[in-house]
C-alpha cells in the first residue's frame, strides 16, 4: 500500500473542536447562569455537538495506519526504513558508477 492509498485525514474535524467547546463555555458565561431550563437545554446540546465531534475526531484518528503502535515502535520503523533507504541508495550508486560512460 502506497501513500497515496490512505485518505487524508480531515483537519475540519478537529478544527471543529474548539468551536463547540467555547459554544459550551458561552453557555455557562451566561449572567443568568444555567438556572433556567433555556440553559440548561443550551448547556446540554451543545455538550452533546462537543462530544459528537470528539468521538468522531477520535475514530478518525484511531482509524489511521500506524496508530496502534507505541512511539519506540514508530522510531524502530522509521529507523529501519532509513537503513533500507540507505542500502538501496548504495546499491544504486554502485550499479550507476559501473555504467560506462558515453
Amino acid at each position: 500500500m502506497t501513500a497515496d492509498d490512505y485518505q487524508a485525514l480531515p483537519s475540519s474535524a478537529f478544527e471543529s473542536l474548539l468551536p463547540k467547546l467555547l459554544a459550551i463555555l458561552q453557555v455557562t458565561q451566561r449572567p443568568e447562569g444555567t438556572e433556567n431550563a433555556r440553559n440548561k437545554q443550551d448547556l446540554l446540546q451543545a455538550i452533546q455537538a462537543f462530544r459528537e465531534a470528539l468521538n468522531h475526531a477520535r475514530d478518525l484518528s484511531n482509524a489511521l495506519p500506524g496508530g496502534e503502535l507505541l512511539v519506540e515502535e514508530q522510531d524502530e520503523i522509521i529507523a529501519m526504513l532509513e537503513r533500507l533507504r540507505a542500502k538501496k541508495r548504495s546499491v544504486f550508486l554502485k550499479k550507476k558508477n559501473m555504467l560506462p560512460r558515453a
